[in-house]
């Protein structure tokens, strides 16, 4: 795909995100975030699953409903999870645990980037991209570029799929914070 191409397929993620994260603190004010937070996760770490099975043959529709999958869970997590996080804060202390949220949140996004990367590279899928890439521009004659597309590939898969066993661990997490998060405020 091209950069224009590849940049408006990943736009349906961060747009779920967008229109379900206030829908779902509402809900979380209404209701509680016990449920949501990991019902949200769950829908996000199935979306990751789905992101892990691309191949050489997913259609653009395919992959952006993949993502469209993977940011609607991330929207419906997101908010409940700060509401929780946020109301074991007392008032005072406010300021300090949104600090603390968000230092939490870019630490997990970096740390999620380098373990998924180490994993790509790890099984070659870095080198084996930079061949690709190399081939295409230069119409180099690789011997067996289909070990190479598999070897990418299989880097690809292997990163997404360690992206949702971590996921699958924060719905663990999630569900064992325990009842305080069902505890709706009334305002």
């Amino acid at each position: 795909f091209s950069t224009l191409q590849t940049g408006l397929m990943m736009t349906p993620l961060p747009l779920m995100l967008g229109v379900v994260a206030p829908i779902s603190g509402t809900l979380a004010d209404r209701f509680g975030s016990h449920w949501l937070s990991p019902i949200g996760l769950a829908i996000a770490c199935f979306g990751l699953f789905l992101l892990s099975q691309i191949d050489i043959h997913s259609s653009a529709l395919d992959i952006i409903l993949r993502l469209g999958v993977t940011g609607f869970g991330q929207g419906m997590f997101q908010s409940p999870n700060t509401r929780t996080m946020m109301s074991a804060a007392a008032q005072n202390e406010q300021g300090e645990a949104s600090g603390l949220l968000s230092t939490g949140r870019v630490i997990g996004q970096s740390l999620s980037v380098a373990l998924t990367g180490t994993v790509f590279v790890g099984l070659g899928g870095a080198a084996a991209g930079t061949l690709l890439v190399a081939q295409r521009a230069h119409n180099l004659a690789l011997v067996n570029i289909s070990a190479v597309q598999s070897t990418f590939i299989s880097g690809f898969h292997a990163a997404f799929l360690v992206c949702a066993l971590f996921a699958a661990l924060g719905i663990f997490t999630a569900v064992a914070r325990g009842k305080g998060a069902a505890v709706a405020k009334r305002v």
